[in-house]
């Protein structure tokens, strides 16, 4: 091999390396632990009305959720779905934020109604 060859050879590691850095929310997959806070917007399906939801005690810690009874994994780019008796949460981590959705089924479900409310909360001290 040439030293030319071995050039670009490590330049190619390298930049193989930093995409693969960069890829990930502060470069380690601990990146997103810490305590989300935010809004959930009411989202209106059937007939339900859906009030404002303030979001604290959202959760991450070695890639794991925890959010009122939800409990899960955050999976491959940063995304969520984790059931709970009925209810979804359900969404995409993005840097330092988290948008997505819970949807509950009411007590009316046997006539389609449901509630959601859409996500969007940042990680504090962001």
């Amino acid at each position: 091999m040439t030293n030319a060859s071995k050039h670009w050879l490590a330049v190619g590691i390298m930049l193989a390396c930093a995409t693969g850095a960069s890829a990930q929310v502060g470069g380690t997959p601990g990146g997103r632990d810490g305590h989300y806070v935010g809004i959930g917007v009411g989202v209106n399906k059937g007939f339900t009305l859906c009030p404002k939801l303030n979001v604290s005690g959202f959760r991450v810690s070695g890639g794991q959720v925890q959010y009122r009874n939800f409990r899960g994994s955050i999976g491959a780019n940063g995304y969520v779905s984790i059931p709970y008796r009925g209810a979804w949460l359900t969404g995409r981590f993005e840097g330092t934020e988290f948008h997505g959705e819970i949807e509950q089924k009411s007590s009316l479900a046997a006539r389609g109604s449901a509630c959601a409310h859409s996500l969007s909360l940042k990680l504090e001290g962001s």
